[in-house]
């Protein structure tokens, strides 16, 4: 055992007071004053250097969310610079334009984001609506309900409306196609309502038309045949109310007497297309006398004499000719241009037609010489200075030059094979060209063709061309 002790309490707080007395005696309390400051001074600086890496932190996060979004959502991209213009633009030439089923009517834009859905939900995107129906086996009811969907879209915004039912849609009787339009009738701007079948409602929305249609400027209509029920139904209607009505189309079986459309506002009329009408042009002549206004009219009365048969459906016969034809005159004194194309018995309209204003005309007789005797009689007593004229090559037309001395503009429809007997028509109009005695046509400017390339051993496509040509131009 070491010999020495441990020191006492009294000496341990000896030792204690002598040591702190030293350790005070060593401290200079400026020097440590001066010490603390630069130590928050750099503890400041290093805290605000820490704010700065975590605000950098932060916006290169932001950045690289945003960039994450811009990869992921068209919400945040450029997109939403366009204007909603622009964008109803790419809507409508993406979307389906032509309703044939149910789920044409699902858009997957209205998927996309909030501000496309905003941009596809705009009621003028809806404004034009074409529906066809050619699925046999489907369920139209379905398309009605999605038919009613994009009228509700299109809200009180002006509508463009095709509306076109197959002949062969005859399972469903009882089905409301048209009757969809009749809340939306005010907003109707144009109008087609073609209808192939027997049974429809297509009187009950041509009903509410004729109550009022404000907006209403063009109306196409297309009937199948002469359905006896149509007639019916419209027979009450005692005027067609449509201010704005300015072009009126009657196809096929659509007779002009069916309704008490709007005649004297009318600018552009037109009657048939390329399909066989139920009505002869003696059915047109009664209307025609009430269009003061009209500038535009073409005529395709191909009527048909005889039952006709398609799709197991007979067109029921129809009298060429009323008991007595009216031989007033038809005035139509603001006639601009005229189209008559291939219509039976059309010198009974060229007899009574009175149009001084005339310019431009198609005509494309349906016979021959003898069908054209009444357009010559009334190109020799018509007072019109005609600028346009628009023919089918034959060698007729040469009884009809020297009756065309205004004619400026002339279109010849031709076979690419030109037959002996009408070379002689291009001949005169070669020879009368700048020559002293020129007398057909002196104001000829531009003479345009049509070619119809029918097939003939020999020549190719280009030497036959050339060949017709030349006839006229040497």
């Amino acid at each position: 055992m070491p010999s020495h002790h441990l020191p006492h309490k009294a000496t341990l707080a000896l030792l204690c007071e002598a040591s702190h007395s030293n350790v005070i005696q060593n401290i200079d309390p400026l020097q440590e004053w001066l010490r603390t400051e630069e130590d928050i001074i750099t503890l400041e600086a290093q805290i605000c250097e820490l704010q700065e890496r975590l605000r950098t932190l932060n916006r290169d996060l932001a950045g690289a969310r945003m960039q994450k979004v811009l990869a992921n959502s068209l919400a945040a991209s450029p997109i939403r610079k366009l204007p909603p213009e622009v964008l109803a633009r790419i809507f409508t030439a993406a979307w389906v334009d032509t309703i044939k089923r149910h789920t044409d009517v699902l858009d997957p834009f209205l998927q996309v984001c909030w501000h496309w859905r905003q941009v596809a939900l705009n009621p003028a995107i809806w404004s034009s609506i074409h529906m066809e129906y050619y699925v046999i086996d489907k369920d139209p009811t379905m398309l009605v309900s999605a038919l009613g969907h994009l009228l509700q879209r299109s809200n009180d915004t002006r509508l463009v409306v095709t509306v076109e039912i197959p002949i062969h849609w005859h399972t469903f009787r009882n089905v409301t196609v048209f009757s969809v339009f009749c809340p939306h009738v005010h907003q109707l701007g144009s109008a087609l309502l073609r209808n192939m079948r027997h049974s429809d409602d297509m009187a009950v929305l041509l009903c509410s038309m004729a109550s009022g249609s404000p907006r209403l400027e063009s109306l196409a209509l297309s009937q199948w045949e002469h359905q006896v029920d149509m007639v019916e139904s419209l027979q009450d209607i005692q005027s067609f109310v449509a201010p704005h009505l300015r072009t009126l189309s009657l196809y096929q079986g659509w007779h002009p007497s069916w309704l008490p459309f709007p005649w004297s506002q009318l600018t552009h009329l037109q009657f048939g297309d390329n399909r066989a009408t139920f009505y002869s042009v003696d059915s047109c002549f009664n209307v025609l006398r009430q269009c003061v206004q009209l500038t535009h009219c073409w005529i395709y009365c191909r009527s048909v004499n005889i039952p006709l048969v398609a799709f197991g459906i007979a067109a029921p016969y129809t009298d060429p000719h009323p008991p007595f034809i009216n031989k007033n005159p038809i005035i139509l004194p603001k006639l601009h241009f005229l189209s008559v194309t291939l219509t039976h018995d059309d010198h009974l309209f060229f007899e009574r037609l009175h149009a001084p204003c005339l310019m431009e005309l198609k005509y494309i007789p349906i016979g021959g010489p003898e069908m054209m005797m009444g357009f010559k009689s009334w190109m020799m007593s018509s007072s019109c200075l005609l600028k346009k004229l628009t023919v089918d090559l034959w060698r007729e037309w040469m009884v009809f030059l020297d009756l065309l001395p205004t004619v400026a503009h002339l279109h010849f429809n031709m076979d690419l094979t030109v037959h002996p007997e009408d070379r002689a028509v291009l001949e005169a109009l070669h020879l009368s060209q700048g020559g002293p005695n020129g007398c057909y046509m002196p104001q000829i400017q531009t003479l345009s063709f049509v070619f119809h390339n029918t097939p003939y051993p020999g020549l190719s496509l280009e030497d036959k061309v050339d060949a017709a040509i030349s006839l006229i131009i040497s």
